[in-house]
Formats: C-alpha cells, structure tokens, sequence
C-alpha cells in the first residue's frame, strides 16, 4: 500500500487522509449527533480543520513510493479537500454504526 499516514498504509491518499481525520476527530468515540453534525455542517468542519491546523498541523499523508518515512513526499491537499475528508470520515462512522456488517 504506497500511501502512509502515521503507521498506516492505505491504497490511496483519500483513503489515508480519511482515516486520518476519523482519527483525529476521534469519530468511534463521538455521540450521534456530533457525527452528524460533521458529516453535514460545512462549517463544523472548518472549525475542526482549523483548529487541527493550529494545534498540531494538518495530518501529512505520504507517498511511500517516493521514499522511506519523512523523506517520503507528501501528497498535496488543499484546504477544501481536508474539509471534505472530516464530512466523509463522520459519514463513514454514521454509516457503521447504522450497518455494522
């Protein structure tokens, strides 16, 4: 799997900048309604990226193609992108909790 965020593999960078805001956001571990509110407020995500940014940094997901670790590069992400990436982690939480299987 060539895409890495933190120790995680992933077979694409969406994929890995997906799991890296469900994890970030803790999404297992958020009620219902703050999941929903997440998956459709646009400006509840904002809020979240922000303040993700401003604490510890936007997560970087690397191309372990390019390299080994840091010396990976990292796959570029615009602001609206991690945004949406927040709104479908919240989605894919609501989602497994409503079908389990």
């Amino acid at each position: 799997m060539p895409f890495r965020w933190m120790d995680r593999s992933h077979e694409t960078p969406w994929e890995a900048l997906v799991d890296a805001w469900r994890t970030l956001t803790r999404c297992p571990e958020q009620d219902a309604a703050e999941l929903r509110q997440q998956a459709t407020d646009c400006d509840a995500a904002t809020r979240l990226v922000s303040a993700q940014e401003d604490a510890e940094g936007l997560p970087e997901i690397r191309d372990a193609q390019g390299g080994e670790g840091t010396e990976a590069p990292a796959v570029p992400f615009d602001w609206d992108e991690h945004i949406s990436a927040v709104m479908e982690a919240a989605e894919r939480a609501i989602a497994e909790r409503t079908n389990p299987d």
